[in-house]
C-alpha cells in the first residue's frame, strides 16, 4: 500500500480487513457484509486479492490472500444479501504457456454471474 492509499482510507474511514485477519478470523465474512451499507452493490473483483498459488497469473502476485473457498463463500452470502447490480473482474495478466489463470478466472466470473441469477428478481 502506498502513502496516498493509507491516507485515504484514514480519511474516508474506508473499512478494511487485511489478509492477516482473515486468517486468524473465522468471522471476518460477518464482519466485510456488515460495512456493506446500500441495498444495491457493483462488485469489483481484483484478481491481485486472490492467493498467487490460485491464481498467479495477476499484476502483482503476492502471498497471502483469499483462498477460492473463501472468496466464493464470500460472493455467494453477498449475493444472498444484497443485489448485485453489476461486477467486473480485473487484473488478470496471463503467463505465457499457462491457462491456470485464465481458466480460474472465467471460472470465478461464471460463479458471480450464477450468483446473480440464483438472487435475480426476474
Amino acid at each position: 500500500m502506498c502513502r496516498q492509499e493509507a491516507e485515504l482510507i484514514r480519511q474516508r474511514q474506508i473499512p478494511v480487513i487485511w489478509d492477516h485477519e482473515i486468517v486468524g478470523d473465522p468471522q471476518w465474512c460477518d464482519r466485510a457484509l456488515g460495512a456493506i451499507t446500500t441495498e444495491k452493490v457493483f462488485l469489483t473483483v481484483d484478481l491481485d486479492g486472490l492467493d498467487s498459488s490460485v491464481l498467479p497469473g495477476v499484476g502483482t502476485p503476492q502471498p497471502g490472500g483469499l483462498n477460492w473457498h473463501q472468496l466464493t463463500g464470500f460472493l455467494r452470502r453477498l449475493s444472498q444479501q444484497h443485489q448485485l447490480i453489476g461486477a467486473d473482474v480485473v487484473e488478470l495478466c496471463p503467463i505465457p504457456n499457462s491457462v491456470v489463470s485464465e481458466f480460474t478466472a472465467a471460472k470465478l466470473t461464471y460463479k458471480i454471474l450464477g450468483y446473480y441469477a440464483d438472487g435475480a428478481e426476474f
